[in-house]
C-alpha cells in the first residue's frame, strides 16, 4: 500500500522531471497547449482501424453522439488548429497531459503524457531538429538510449503491390508490429508467393541498422517510387544526423511500425537499455493534418511520463 510520503515524493520528482522537460524545450520555441479534452469516436476510428476498440473510452454526448475521452494528445491539438490555421502560419507546440484508455479487465487507465508538435516548418529540416531534440531532453537526464528510425512509406509502398484485403492488411501489420518472423513466414507462404515482392517483404526484418547497411540488403532489389522516397528521406536525415554525431544514438529499421496509422513518413521510438517497450515515439503525420481541411508539414513525438519518472529514478 502506497503511504502518503511515497505519493508526495513521486509527486514532487514528476513536476522537478516535468519542469525540467518543459524548460527545455521553450528554450527551442515551443509553447504549451492543453488539448481538447473529447475526440469524435467516429473520425478517430476510421484513422486509426488497427486500435483495438475496446481499448477506447466512449461517452455520449449531449445530442447522442459518441465521443471518446482523449486517447491521444496530436489528433485533439490538430482538431483544435486547422480551422484557425493560415498558410505559411509555423507552430512549435508543446503538452503536459493526460490520455485515456481501458485495460484488458475494462478498467480505465489514464497516462501522463509529455508531447511536443511541430506544425509548418521544411519537412527535412523539421526532422533534423524533433530528433536532435529528443536526443537533447533524454542527455539532460543521463539515459543510455537508442532512438530507432524508420520510413512508413516503405511499408505503404511495399503493401500497394499486394493485393490483399483490408482484414489481410491490417494482419500483416499487426506480424511486422510485433516482430512475429513465424507468422510472417506462414503468410507470405499462403498469401504473397515467392515472387520478388515475397522475397522483399521476408527481408524485411533485417533491413536495420546503418543506412549503409540497409542499402547493401537492397542494392540489387528493384524499388517501388514510394519506397525509393523513403530510402531518400531516411538517406538525408542520416547525413544530417552525422555531421553533429547524433547518429552515436542511432539505429534505421524499415519494419518499424507506429501505434497509430495516421503517420506517413520518418517514424521513430526510443527505447532505454534492457526495457522492452518503447518510452517515447513519434513520427511526419502531414495526412492528419489534411483530415481536418488542409496539409501542413507536421511532426511530434510523445513521452509516456510515468514510465519516464521510474527510469529517470533508476539512473
Amino acid at each position: 500500500m502506497i503511504k502518503i510520503k511515497e505519493e508526495l515524493a513521486y509527486l514532487k520528482a514528476r513536476r522537478d522531471i516535468v519542469k525540467t522537460l518543459e524548460n527545455k524545450v521553450e528554450s527551442e520555441g515551443f509553447i504549451a497547449i492543453e488539448p481538447a479534452f473529447f475526440d469524435d469516436y467516429d473520425r478517430f476510428q476510421t484513422m486509426n482501424q488497427r486500435i483495438k476498440k475496446g481499448s477506447l473510452v466512449k461517452v455520449i454526448g449531449t445530442n447522442g453522439s459518441i465521443l471518446l475521452l482523449r486517447p491521444d494528445a496530436t489528433t485533439a491539438i490538430i482538431r483544435q488548429l486547422m480551422p484557425m490555421w493560415n498558410g505559411g502560419d509555423e507552430a512549435r507546440l508543446y503538452y503536459n497531459t493526460t490520455v485515456f484508455s481501458k485495460n484488458n479487465q475494462g478498467y480505465i487507465e489514464d497516462i501522463r503524457q509529455f508531447g511536443v508538435e511541430y506544425l509548418g516548418g521544411a519537412a527535412t529540416d523539421a526532422d533534423v531538429d524533433i530528433i536532435r531534440l529528443v536526443i537533447a531532453l533524454l542527455e539532460t537526464f543521463d539515459l543510455d538510449f537508442m532512438i530507432e528510425i524508420g520510413n512508413s512509406k516503405f511499408l505503404s509502398g511495399l503493401m500497394k503491390t499486394l493485393v490483399l484485403s483490408d482484414e489481410d492488411c491490417r494482419n500483416l501489420k499487426n506480424m511486422i508490429h510485433y516482430k512475429n518472423r513465424d507468422d510472417m513466414n506462414t503468410f507470405i507462404q499462403q498469401r504473397v508467393g515467392s515472387d520478388h515482392v515475397g522475397h522483399l517483404l521476408s527481408t524485411l526484418f533485417l533491413l536495420q541498422g546503418s543506412m549503409a547497411d540497409i542499402r547493401a540488403i537492397l542494392q540489387h532489389e528493384s524499388l517501388e517510387p514510394l519506397m525509393q522516397e523513403a530510402i531518400q528521406e531516411l538517406d538525408s536525415l542520416d547525413q544530417a544526423l552525422k555531421s553533429d554525431n547524433s547518429l552515436t544514438r542511432v539505429t534505421f529499421d524499415l519494419s518499424l511500425l507506429p501505434t497509430y496509422d495516421y503517420y506517413d513518413g520518418i517514424t521513430f521510438k526510443v527505447y532505454l537499455r534492457q526495457t522492452p517497450r518503447p518510452i517515447l515515439q513519434g513520427g511526419r503525420y502531414d495526412p492528419l493534418t489534411l483530415q481536418f481541411g488542409q496539409k501542413v508539414p507536421a511532426i511530434g513525438f510523445s513521452l509516456n511520463i510515468q514510465d519516464f519518472i521510474k527510469e529517470v529514478s533508476k539512473s
